[in-house]
């Protein structure tokens, strides 16, 4: 099984070069490959069967990480694992770790376990047979192994490298922060007095939050002129729509956090899991106060993926529909693999809405679409764009194009209705998707533009100005902050940390981006610098975006940049601080009022 397990292991180095590093690495995998393979072996010695099943599940396991590699050119991160534990398990999640891995080098392991089992079976090898390793001898190869595993060179040998990111997963992240130097109990309490005392505007609200909604493909075309958002595009005459927007992560679950409570997310964990008791104060919340009935509509069919049920419920939501709940899975004309098809899902918010029993209130609606998720596959006879897609890009532009057709369905059905007539409406994404920029096709391991950027369209007749906002750069964390702006209804006390986009003179803010995987990657942006630093590695990139939007001239080293390095380099300490103080519940005092009430 050794010869085998080698095979494997060098089929997933792909980033080889013929330097005397490299050939370094190339040995030190070897060697470490080899130990732990030898250590599995001989830890069990009563059974025959029992020390092949070992055997057999190592190489397995280690050709399925291999697999990763091969697949997404990164080593799979622990974190991917721990922070999505409870979701592993749906079906719907079973299918992205399927769709992540390269199945070759398993297919390659499993064929080498049949036949080396079956020639053990005709020899009829006994365990007698078999030759273990004296226990010094073992002790000696762990020892070896450790060593191997935490001298922190980059390994070519992928158990190394899973467990170092275990290792940096369970240890403090910090940054070096003394976080006992914060003096302020609740640092982004922001009091506001002297707010407008204008009446509170209560126009119908929707927020429509797309699965995977990038912004690279609005007015984007095919080779032969198809539009890929043919009316999105035509839409945007008639609001406001920012170009420069990003996601401030890649999850649905922290985009969802980001806008409805205008807070970073976390790098280590997700807080509607974690942290849903913790005092926030979200966008319902304080549209609560103000009378309007708040409904948080989910086209996913599961209630308890990422506990959103119970955090939206907690924090100012009245009602809370799944998939499930508006239409059946029996329905399969409906249904994709992760939820219901857009312009179904819209026609039924609407069927929900017309009987409905507090149509009388002012409704806000959250609507997140789950149908446009990875890996974007679309019934042959449905593909307008792509009949036979060859890539992930066009596999997405096929899934895309669905999804502009639901927005057409959506805004159909508003028109039916005069009392939705004018209605607040933002269309945005939870967060974008990265289709072959940089060769990174997988959300995980991310950490350009194509991974964060999303669009935001604001639509208020009579209201909003319609205009393309190329000047600014905004990010989810200011989308509570503009909604309760634009009526009126901002409270004394809150915690946002985002800004009114709809605001003729708004603040020069810099923009916070994580990457909770691939060894936690921070962005900070004060545009046009995009400065990004991997926690594990301090390996550090700066970009000029308006000189080098595809990010392929690293200015890190250079000594002109050195004051805006570290000015970015200091501000990422920003996200440590919201990640501690979200940890210890300090965001928000319990007993304080966050009353709109004039």
């Amino acid at each position: 099984m050794i010869l085998q397990l080698l095979f494997v292991h060098f089929s997933g180095i792909h980033y080889f070069k013929f330097i005397i590093r490299d050939v370094w690495r190339i040995l030190q995998s070897f060697i470490s490959v080899i130990a732990i393979f030898l250590i599995i072996k001989s830890i069990y010695r009563k059974s025959l069967w029992f020390s092949y099943f070992l055997q057999s599940l190592f190489i397995l396991s280690y050709s399925a990480l291999v697999g990763y590699v091969v697949k997404t050119k990164e080593s799979f991160d622990y974190s991917v694992i721990a922070d999505n534990f409870n979701e592993i398990f749906y079906f719907e999640s079973l299918s992205i770790i399927f769709n992540g891995l390269d199945t070759t080098p398993i297919w390659i392991a499993l064929f080498g376990i049949i036949i080396i089992i079956f020639f053990q079976i005709k020899k009829k090898t006994d365990i007698s047979n078999l030759y273990f390793l004296p226990k010094k001898t073992l002790l000696l190869l762990a020892g070896l192994y450790l060593l191997l595993a935490f001298d922190f060179v980059i390994q070519f040998d992928e158990t190394v490298n899973f467990f170092r990111s275990f290792y940096y997963h369970y240890r403090p992240t910090t940054n070096n922060m003394d976080f006992e130097s914060i003096k302020t109990e609740y640092p982004f309490l922001i009091e506001e007095p002297n707010r407008s005392a204008s009446a509170v505007k209560q126009p119908h609200i929707f927020l429509i939050m797309i699965e995977s909604f990038n912004a690279g493909v609005i007015n984007k075309q095919t080779s032969d002129g198809k539009e890929y958002t043919p009316f999105f595009n035509k839409l945007m005459s008639k609001g406001r729509y920012v170009e420069r927007f990003y996601g401030n992560s890649i999850q649905t679950a922290k985009g969802h956090f980001a806008s409805l409570f205008s807070l970073v997310p976390l790098y280590k964990g997700k807080v509607f899991r974690e942290y849903a008791d913790n005092n926030f104060v979200g966008l319902a919340d304080c549209l609560s106060q103000t009378g309007y009935y708040n409904t948080f509509i989910n086209g996913q069919y599961s209630s308890r993926f990422d506990n959103v049920e119970y955090m939206m419920l907690n924090h100012g939501f009245d009602a809370y529909l799944p998939g499930k709940d508006i239409i059946p899975k029996s329905n399969t004309d409906a249904w994709g693999t992760w939820g219901i098809v857009d312009a179904q899902l819209y026609r039924s918010v609407f069927n929900y809405l017309d009987n409905s029993s507090n149509k009388n209130s002012p409704q806000f609606i959250t609507i997140t679409p789950t149908f446009h998720h990875v890996p974007f596959s679309i019934p042959k006879e449905k593909r307008e764009l792509y009949i036979n897609p060859s890539s992930m890009e066009e596999r997405y532009a096929n899934s895309v194009r669905f999804v502009d057709y639901g927005l057409k369905v959506f805004f159909q059905e508003l028109d039916k209705r005069p009392e939705f007539e004018n209605s607040l409406i933002i269309i945005t994404g939870d967060h974008a998707f990265p289709t072959g920029d940089h060769g990174i096709i997988f959300n995980e391991v991310g950490y350009y533009e194509q991974s964060f950027r999303i669009p935001c369209l604001i639509i208020w007749k009579n209201q909003v100005t319609p205009l393309i906002d190329s000047t600014n750069t905004f990010s989810q964390i200011d989308i509570t902050p503009t909604i309760l702006n634009a009526i009126n209804a901002m409270p004394q006390s809150h915690h946002f940390q985002g800004q009114n986009m709809l605001s003729e003179n708004p603040k020069d803010k810099l923009i916070y981006l994580v990457q909770p995987y691939n060894g936690i990657i921070l962005a900070c942006i004060d545009y046009p610098h995009k400065y990004i630093k991997r926690i594990r590695t301090n390996e550090e990139w700066l970009f000029n975006l308006e000189n080098d939007p595809g990010e392929k001239h690293n200015l890190i080293h250079q000594k002109k940049y050195t004051s805006t390095i570290k000015k970015l380099r200091d501000s990422i300490n920003y996200i440590f601080i919201n990640q501690y103080l979200i940890e210890n519940n300090r965001i928000f005092p319990k007993s304080r009022e966050y009353n709109n009430s004039k």
